[in-house]
């Protein structure tokens, strides 16, 4: 697909494995609730997006749903595509932060497209189509199996939907969002583009949150290039813009990426984060927090420290259907089983490694690992 030109008054000029919790429709639903065509109460829907930040899902999903079951009673079908589009928003976060079924959150995201095509919203149909391929890139990267194309044409359908309406903070979603997928495929020139154009169009809507999903990945490619320092300081703005924001759970994926770089300081980094993992109940995060430390054990010599650390991360990454986190922790499992000459427990890890990896586009790292380790026992 051709790079289209950012809009804003600025020209474009096109020519560790991704994991922020990425959805920069975070921001859309807020952007839905003040246009013109919002519904009556659009303080219900801005009320519910900061729930939905702060990691109270539960309380948002409630909210939305009260509010859902008022405009379909009355007969309000704008309300009820922006609606439902939200909500499929909050029902998607909560369970990827939990390893519950995104079933409901897709059928919300279709049911709005289908509503919103029918009354010619094409600002909803748009921001329902985007929230229908959040869904998917997320099944698809916590099973850990990059076919991406159908979440890619979802991305652009909703771009060609936006580009004509002239929604900075809409166009800035679309480009982000095609941003990961080009990254997800290891095209890193065409994720640059995609991410340059996303932070143009988030600077001209003046959105601090959605520059914090920009900012964090590009501090992905900077890291990936090589340049550590350009990497931290990018990861240090996002985490200052999500703090600004009252992002919980982006706040404590910031703190994880800067304690791989921020090495002197990576313990204080990764007990805030498990912090506010913990108390907002996202599993998901927890586990790539609880690897984390365990790894840091492990470093300074502390092996009991960091067994418990990997099977609490071994149990989060599987309740949450996390192929990599878990296929991460079964290695890390294995290497210091072999480090402490435990031969058989290091097999055994390899062992459910590869079964939990077979058919996946992990499976590599096991047969790497069980190479390395081969001299064991």
């Amino acid at each position: 697909m051709a790079f289209p030109p950012a809009t804003g008054g600025k020209e474009w000029k096109g020519g560790r494995t991704v994991r922020s919790f990425a959805g920069a429709s975070l921001a859309s639903s807020l952007a839905l609730a003040g246009c013109a065509h919002a519904p009556s109460r659009p303080g219900v829907e801005v009320d519910a997006r900061r729930l939905e930040l702060a990691g109270r899902w539960d309380e948002a999903i409630s909210l939305l749903a009260e509010r859902l079951a008022t405009a379909r009673s009355g007969g309000d079908r704008g309300a009820q595509a922006r609606l439902l589009v939200q909500l499929s928003e909050a029902e998607r976060d909560r369970a990827v932060a939990r390893g519950t079924d995104t079933g409901g959150a897709l059928a919300h995201a279709e049911e709005a497209r289908e509503l919103a095509a029918s009354i010619g919203d094409r600002a909803a149909e748009a921001a329902a189509v985007d929230a229908a391929g959040m869904v998917r890139y997320w099944r698809r990267l916590l099973a850990a199996r990059g076919v991406w194309d159908e979440t890619e044409r979802l991305f652009e359908t909703a771009l060609r939907l936006r580009e004509p309406l002239g929604d900075h903070g809409a166009l800035a979603d679309s480009c982000f969002h095609l941003g990961l997928v080009a990254q997800m495929r290891g095209r890193t020139a065409d994720a640059a583009r995609w991410l340059e154009r996303a932070r143009l169009e988030a600077q001209a809507a003046g959105d601090p949150l959605r520059l914090s999903y920009v900012v964090r990945h590009q501090a992905d490619l900077a890291g990936g290039a090589g340049d550590r320092a350009r990497a931290l300081d990018l990861h240090r703005e996002s985490l200052r813009l999500r703090e600004q924001a009252g992002f919980a759970s982006g706040i404590a994926y910031a703190l994880l990426a800067i304690a791989s770089l921020d090495e002197p300081n990576a313990r204080a980094h990764l007990e805030r984060a498990q912090a506010i993992a913990r108390s907002i109940g996202h599993l998901l995060a927890e586990a790539e927090v609880e690897l984390e430390l365990a790894r840091l054990d492990a470093r300074e010599g502390a092996a009991r420290s960091a067994a418990g650390h990997l099977a609490r991360a071994l149990a989060d990454a599987q309740a949450t259907h996390d192929v990599r986190t878990e296929v991460e922790t079964r290695i890390e499992r294995a290497r210091q089983a072999a480090a402490e000459r435990k031969c058989d427990r290091a097999r055994a890890d390899l062992d459910g490694a590869r079964a939990v990896a077979r058919d996946t586009e992990v499976s590599g790292a096991v047969e790497e690992t069980a190479a390395a380790l081969s001299s064991c026992g």
